[in-house]
């Protein structure tokens, strides 16, 4: 029979699951909004942005998460540098990025980024008749990364809602097995069968959440649960010098005891 302090240690353990996902469910359905958001944010046109021929000076990667690499370009008239997104940069071309040379004059759209470490982002910038970020590719990219987030987010939090579910069930369980010890170790409850041999008194105990096999007041054996199910329970003792075996069979509502084979006692237990 399972010892019940294995369901001890994880109580807590589980509180915290829950609370994180609770947490982690708050924040998909955040970013799911916030996707939607920033999708119409993304439906650029030429007038809504800012545009100037600049100097270019030069490019640079910044390393970033994983293999990300974010491009910033120095324009001799801007102190700080400008940004690419990661997001956009997938069609930059890169190739005829790396030909720039300094000084060349680079027409510019550009937005204010929401980075704190940038001012400007650009949206479009070509040299001569050479269009390396075009804004229809900024704006489709953009907006097709906020798609797949209005598509990732809810699957994430429903998966969370489900993960909760099953570990407040699981909690409840615990909480159950903790009651069931607890009960099981003060209330018996009733006597179900009553059987006595030489000076050996056995009994079947039956209460709301355990079933107990006692032998000479001695608690031999105990299911935890309702007696809706079968289930065996068993002991031995010593009659004249020989060891017996007790047992205390459930089965279609109907508790039997059996002393060295031999069927001593049967009861209906299905209102028990």
């Amino acid at each position: 029979m399972r010892n019940l302090e294995d369901y001890k240690n994880p109580k807590m353990g589980l509180i915290i699951l829950i609370v994180v996902f609770v947490a982690s469910f708050g924040l998909f359905v955040f970013l799911f909004f916030n996707s939607i958001s920033l999708y119409s944010d993304f439906d650029l046109d030429y007038s809504e942005l800012m545009s100037d021929e600049l100097t270019f000076n030069k490019y640079e990667k910044i390393n970033g998460y994983k293999s990300d690499k974010t491009y910033i370009v120095f324009f001799n008239q801007f102190e700080k540098p400008f940004e690419i997104s990661t997001i956009s940069d997938k069609r930059l071309d890169k190739d005829y990025l790396d030909k720039l040379t300094k000084g060349e004059i680079i027409k510019v759209y550009y937005r204010q980024s929401s980075s704190k470490k940038y001012d400007y982002e650009i949206c479009e910038f070509s040299h001569n008749a050479t269009v390396l970020l075009s804004l229809s590719d900024y704006v489709e990219t953009n907006k097709n990364n906020q798609i797949a987030g209005m598509i990732v987010y809810p699957i994430m939090a429903i998966m969370d809602l489900f993960l909760i579910y099953a570990y407040c069930i699981l909690l409840k369980r615990l909480n159950i097995l903790k009651l069931q010890k607890e009960n099981s170790k003060t209330d018996l409850g009733k006597v179900k069968i009553e059987y006595i041999i030489k000076d050996n008194t056995i009994r079947v105990y039956n209460s709301v959440s355990v079933c107990s096999l006692v032998i000479n007041d001695k608690v031999v054996d105990k299911y935890l649960g309702t007696v809706a199910f079968t289930f065996k329970l068993s002991g031995r003792l010593k009659i004249d010098g020989k060891t017996v075996l007790v047992e205390a069979k459930m089965g279609h509502f109907f508790m039997r005891l059996y002393v060295d084979g031999k069927l001593v006692g049967k009861t209906f237990m299905g209102l028990a």
